[in-house]
């Protein structure tokens, strides 16, 4: 006989089926929660990554649906994700999610990464939101409140970063060949996205969070750099492309 159950449902299903013959196993994650992998008998075996399956049976067996919350708030480990269509799981500041296989997103799926928390994985075109805390730009005690920054999803436009542009702010990026800090907001300079491996220096007029809206970057990114022997001699300031170094 097959058993097989779902963490955190008492429902317990038992199907009987000819030995060496297949039997198909589906897990559906209720609201809140996304699937995982099915185990065997209790143990850290992996059946499956996917949600439907089917399996050989070799005598009476157990399986184990496993799943995670949509909020994740302590360092996980998983071998791989799955989230339909429209679901958003988010990783809180301080955590960690680690997957160690592929995460599979349907139409509309996002994962929302707060400010300090930390994804590692390495699929390809992972729709994300990544957010960072910016505090108010202030005229004292100092000038404080500017911000190193750059972009952890691909080439992402000012448009796509919510709240960027929300209040009195200026972007500012260095032009190593004249060693000018161009103004996004210049209309002799104006440029509307962020470029993968630059570094810009970021003020705004009140404290909020911003957040970058896109594809996570995770291939290998290349940065021209020029060097101008009479004026800077090279001097550039770049940035992280990546969610963590």
């Amino acid at each position: 006989s097959v058993t097989y159950y779902t963490s955190g449902t008492p429902a317990v299903t038992h199907t009987t089926v000819t030995y060496g013959n297949t039997a198909s196993i589906t897990a559906v994650p209720n609201d809140g929660y996304f699937f995982t992998k099915w185990t065997e008998n209790n143990t850290s075996t992996v059946v499956s990554p996917d949600a439907s399956c089917e399996v050989t049976v070799t005598g009476d067996m157990t399986f184990k649906a496993n799943f995670i919350p949509a909020t994740i708030s302590e360092n996980t480990t998983i071998q791989s994700l799955t989230m339909g269509e429209n679901k958003t799981l988010t990783v809180n500041s301080g955590a960690k999610l680690t997957v160690s296989g592929t995460i599979t997103q349907a139409s509309g799926a996002k994962i929302v990464l707060e400010d300090g928390c930390q994804l590692v994985n390495s699929t390809a075109n992972i729709n994300a939101t990544v957010e960072k805390s910016i505090t108010a730009w202030t005229t004292t005690p100092s000038k404080n409140g500017w911000h190193a920054i750059s972009t952890p999803v691909n080439n992402v436009a000012f448009a796509n970063v919510t709240n960027l542009r929300s209040s009195d702010y200026n972007v500012y990026r260095l032009n190593e060949t004249n060693i000018t800090w161009e103004n996004c907001n210049d209309n002799n300079n104006i440029y509307t996205s962020f470029e993968n491996g630059r570094g810009y220096i970021y003020r705004k007029g009140d404290s909020q969070t911003i957040a970058f809206n896109g594809n996570l970057n995770v291939a290998n990114v290349t940065y021209h750099l020029t060097y101008t022997s009479s004026v800077t001699k090279g001097f550039h300031l770049i940035g992280n492309p990546y969610l963590i170094c």
